[in-house]
């Protein structure tokens, strides 16, 4: 017995929900649901599953939608050759893209992200800011070497403000 919605069952159920989605993506959340359908799960919790799935694919239209209306400007300074994140509505309701540029580094997690913001019909650009993480307890070697990076991150920050 298939309990699988079908496509045209997950577009109505969104545009219950208030969510607007193609044929084309319900078609895309139903195949995602295939691959949990056979883990026990209820019709029920299928559609709520799938409703998760239309949520994301409604606010990545609007995204899509808002991004269109706007003109593109330039990569940042010391982003060449990089693309950015698509576009998408964060926690707070904006919808941002973010640039990342990694800076080498065993000892952790060393970043440099700008962050494009849609707002009053135009793109807003903020940063860079470094963003720096680590998961292991640090030895000399990789206290040093985080050092080395967040100076070249520095370095780079300090290049990119003056490139503004």
């Amino acid at each position: 017995m298939n309990i699988l919605p079908d496509a045209a069952e997950l577009v109505e159920a969104a545009a219950a929900n208030h969510c607007t989605v193609t044929a084309e993506q319900a078609e895309k959340i139903r195949g995602r649901l295939s691959e949990v359908a056979d883990n026990g799960y209820s019709q029920a919790q299928l559609l709520e599953f799938a409703l998760f799935g239309a949520q994301y694919e409604h606010e990545t239209n609007i995204a899509a939608a808002a991004a269109a209306q706007v003109d593109e400007i330039a990569t940042p300074p010391g982003f060449d050759g990089l693309t950015p994140d698509e576009w998408f509505p964060d926690n707070n309701g904006r919808i941002v893209r973010f640039w990342d540029r990694y800076i080498d580094n065993p000892a952790g997690a060393v970043r440099l992200v700008v962050t494009d913001e849609i707002t009053d019909g135009r793109i807003v650009r903020t940063g860079p800011v470094a963003h720096v993480s680590t998961d292991a307890e640090l030895n000399r070697d990789g206290i040093c070497s985080l050092i080395d990076a967040l100076t070249t991150a520095a370095r780079l920050l300090a290049e990119l403000g003056e490139a503004k």
